[in-house]
């Protein structure tokens, strides 16, 4: 049948369609999925063992190649009775080949079809002329015999795919872990009480759960019983575990730490949370970033110049030389040639930069976002919902004017009715207005608040009965003013605030004024960033005292997005972050932008990164995590450069054998390899406390 084009080992697409059962990018992801036998039915396994036993077999027979070669090369033009050890090396070599050399040859020609010049045709053509000529010198005794570097070669080769290959796949396996630490069963309670164990794959929504202290949550529910401190890091960037009692809602893949849950399961499978977060990085993963597709373009160049370099330096040695100095030469050339800076080292350390934010609590829905991240100038924020939540605090009552206000009402008595009415209602303003401080508690026995109708867009009415009165008494926004100059008078004076009026009757008895609580210290966000920040808001008026840089109010959704497309018009590069639909303008032509976890989809859906977590200043943390990465793919090149342009001309001098050549590629390769995965190690620094945390094992049932 005809196999799927992603590869079977790393997930990444294969160079051209193939008819296996299983298929893969390259032969190192042969090998390592070999290596790593993912269903072994125990550790002597046949698919376990036999690349390893190739790989020390071949391994082996090329060091004593060396040495039988050594011997013939130096005395075959006077003792032709030590031909024998030609033959031992041929026969060595010829074993080589026949373990490792079909899966080489097969890469080789996948890439040839998908019309790919690649490094597993520079090493075809090195070893396969190495062999050819080596054996007709051997046949005809014309010249010295390099059998080893057939076999080195395929050795070196296969263990340096397979290092990458392990790499690369470190990346997604460390995500992957977020839900294999899920435990196979969990316990469910049915409808009679009764309590079984049921596998975490067979969880359904609506079931109830037992989730006991240690263990990972195996889907996204609601706390219906128990209180336990849960380990959130993934999703919202803190490391220290958040408390979670009764009605809190909790995600698949966090922890519990020291109390039994019991949880309705709301989401399972590919709805949950987690999946989402991962299908993110996965579909980034798959598709070309900027700097992917600059290092593909360098490597589309680069092995064909090698290739005519090679040439170049056959047809020079042949000519002042002999033939074997040049096609020793021409091979070292080829051989020495390390486009993996570019072909290898950019993917990993673009996966590691995923497998970081990942971590960091972000999904990504664009693959440029790290890279248009890494250079941002000015970040913008939309105020409501983002730097401010939905809860207000009440700072002030204001009694109306004298001429309107009917003078019976105290201020103590008019506090008293609003908390009474704001009892029967669950809007976010009722929960602040409750909270006002009464300046005589007695003043709440002299109401009965017998009907509560809701004013939609507006606030709340009630009848309430007051010393055998019958009053009709509203409260809410400017909508209840019926009167022009009243709104303009009262919305003058309500300034910096928003501002909640009280009627009796077709009275105005006075306004409450509101502050806006921000979600966390704004500041020390401010300045954590680094960079000149913004605010953008379709508030008419907002406390300015609450961010201390510069506000742009009374904007609507165009106007935000004509302010970003001027900022970039002046060479800015521009970060916008928000939640409202009323962002997803601002979002489309923004630099980058990230929609909060907590917003609406239609801004998710528009924006570069989606950040589940609550604290902001992860932000801050993401884009260095970019910069990081930005650097480390520079880096990365500029090494290749180095490496490539000397190593070359070394070659070309004729001042190293094919198999130093191979070698020193092999090392340069693994280093580029090592050096991009150890990264993922460093993109989230220490002092963020946003590696993982040591779990308590999980409890005994």
């Amino acid at each position: 049948m005809t196999a799927s084009p992603v590869c079977g080992f790393c997930g990444s697409s294969c160079p051209a369609p193939v008819r296996a059962e299983r298929a893969f990018c390259c032969h190192g992801c042969r090998v390592a999925y070999q290596l790593r036998s993912e269903t072994p039915a125990s550790p002597n396994d046949p698919s376990r063992t036999t690349i390893i036993r190739n790989l020390v077999i071949s391994a082996f027979l090329g060091v004593n190649s060396m040495s039988l070669n050594l011997g013939y090369n130096a005395e075959y033009t006077t003792e032709p009775s030590l031909r024998y050890l030609g033959f031992i090396s041929f026969l060595s070599s010829v074993i080589v080949l026949i373990l490792l050399a079909k899966p080489l040859a097969r890469e080789a020609y996948q890439r040839l079809l998908a019309r790919s010049i690649s490094i597993e045709l520079l090493f075809v053509l090195g070893i396969g002329a190495t062999f050819i000529l080596s054996t007709m010198d051997l046949v005809f005794q014309s010249g010295p015999i390099y059998f080893e570097t057939t076999s080195i070669l395929l050795v070196v080769y296969t263990l340096g795919k397979t290092i990458g290959a392990r790499i690369r796949f470190k990346a997604l396996e460390e995500a992957q872990a977020l839900t294999d630490t899920i435990s196979p069963k969990y316990p469910r309670i049915f409808p009679d009480g009764s309590r079984k164990d049921v596998p975490s794959s067979q969880i359904a929504r609506d079931d109830i759960i037992v989730i006991a202290p240690g263990e990972v949550i195996p889907a996204d529910g609601e706390i219906l019983q128990g209180l336990s401190h849960v380990s959130e890091i993934m999703f919202t960037g803190e490391p220290i575990p958040a408390l979670r009692k009764q009605g809190h809602r909790v995600f698949q893949g966090t922890r519990v730490h020291d109390g039994e849950l019991t949880v309705r399961v709301l989401a399972n499978g590919n709805e949950t949370r987690l999946h989402r977060l991962l299908a993110g990085v996965q579909k980034a993963m798959d598709l070309p970033t900027p700097w992917q597709t600059d290092a593909d373009r360098l490597v589309a160049w680069f092995l064909p110049a090698v290739l005519v370099t090679a040439f170049g330096t056959f047809g020079y040695w042949w000519s002042h030389a002999d033939f074997m100095s040049g096609l020793m030469n021409a091979l070292s050339v080829i051989l020495v040639a390390c486009p993996c800076a570019m072909g290898l080292a950019t993917p990993i350390v673009l996966w590691a930069g995923f497998g970081a934010f990942t971590r960091l609590g972000f999904a990504i829905t664009d693959p440029t976002a790290i890279q248009r991240l890494s250079g941002v100038t000015v970040i913008i924020f939309d105020k409501t919902g983002t730097l401010t939540g939905a809860e207000c605090q009440a700072v002030n009552f204001v009694p109306a004017p004298s001429d309107n206000s009917l003078p019976t009402y105290t201020r103590a008595r008019v506090l008293a009715l609003i908390r009474s009415i704001e009892r029967y209602s669950d809007h976010p303003y009722a929960k602040t207005l409750r909270a006002i401080p009464l300046e005589s508690k007695e003043e709440l026995t002299r109401f009965s608040v017998t009907q509560v109708t809701p004013l939609p867009g507006v606030g709340i009415s009630a009848t309430v009965e007051m010393d055998g009165q019958r009053l009709a008494v509203s409260i809410g926004n400017d909508g209840l003013l019926s009167s022009r100059h009243l709104a303009e008078k009262y919305s003058r004076e309500s300034a910096a605030r928003k501002t909640l009026f009280v009627k009796i009757g077709n009275e105005l008895i006075g306004s409450v004024y509101l502050n806006e609580l921000p979600k966390q210290d704004l500041q020390q966000l401010f300045a954590r960033l680094g960079l000149p920040v913004e605010i953008f808001t379709g508030d008419p008026s907002p406390d300015p005292s609450l961010f201390r840089v510069p506000v742009r109010s009374g904007l609507t959704p165009s106007d935000k997005s004509k302010a970003i497309l001027e900022l970039q018009d002046n060479g800015q590069r521009v970060l916008f972050v928000g939640d409202g639909v009323n962002d997803t303008p601002a979002m489309s032509v923004a630099t980058v932008s990230i929609a909060l976890n907590s917003g609406a989809e239609p801004a998710k859906h528009a924006a570069s990164l989606n950040f589940a977590g609550q604290n902001l200043e992860v932000i801050a943390t993401a884009i260095d995590c970019s910069r990081r990465i930005g650097h480390a793919i520079r880096a990365n090149l500029v090494w290749a450069l180095i490496y490539n342009v000397t190593g070359i001309l070394i070659a070309a001098l004729g001042l190293i054998t094919p198999v130093i050549a191979a070698v020193l590629m092999t090392c340069s390769s693994v280093l580029v390899a090592l050096r991009a995965h150890r990264l993922h190690v460093r993109l989230v620094p220490q002092d963020t406390g946003l590696r993982s945390l040591p779990m308590p094992q999980a409890a005994q049932r």
